[in-house]
């Protein structure tokens, strides 16, 4: 339905937002660093999620479109509801990758919402799934490999996945994971 909103915040409340656009306010629910710095008629632009249920339509927000697609994988679980990955979604998106990666059910588990069961099931069914190259949160040398293919002129869609193939080749360095990209991007 809706995939991204660009507005002026018209109210900041507990567990969400209104945002004004144009003449229309949606009511978006986000998580507590949002709501944390938000001020009223300051200028937002959120990446949607749109949850349709029985007898509601509820929009999520967020600022990333890693944290996007991070909050997606989580509700594809069948015990993870919405509200439950946004609170997990308090922590940044490198923390709960990182947490995940290392089977962390403790860290995961502080997430309001979710028990040491839930922050198991998590563990088991996105271990595979997450990867350290699955967001664009990633360390100084992918952040400057992708500067570096930007610069060239490559776009974020080829970008990425050449950046993950450098990586499963081994590419450590920064001068590694272009040159290997490169070869990805040039066939």
């Amino acid at each position: 339905m809706f995939a991204f909103l660009t507005g002026e915040v018209f109210y900041c409340g507990d567990e969400y937002i209104v945002l004004m656009v144009g003449k229309v306010g949606f009511k978006v629910f986000v998580n507590s660093p949002i709501i944390e710095s938000c001020s009223k008629g300051e200028k937002l632009s959120l990446y949607i999620h749109t949850n349709v249920r029985e007898n509601s339509i509820d929009l999520y927000g967020f600022k990333t479109e890693e944290e996007l697609n991070l909050f997606e994988k989580l509700v594809s679980i069948s015990s993870i509801g919405p509200k439950t990955a946004l609170s997990i979604l308090s922590y940044s998106v490198e923390e709960i990758q990182n947490a995940i990666q290392r089977g962390d059910i403790d860290f995961l588990s502080t997430a309001r919402g979710l028990g040491k069961k839930g922050a198991k099931r998590i563990v088991i069914e996105l271990k595979d799934k997450i990867s350290t190259f699955d967001f664009t949160v990633e360390n100084s040398e992918y952040k400057e490999a992708q500067e570096a293919l930007s610069s060239m002129g490559y776009k974020k869609s080829e970008i990425t996945p050449a950046l993950k193939e450098a990586k499963k080749e081994g590419g450590k360095t920064v001068g590694d994971l272009i040159k290997i990209a490169l070869k990805y991007l040039s066939k």
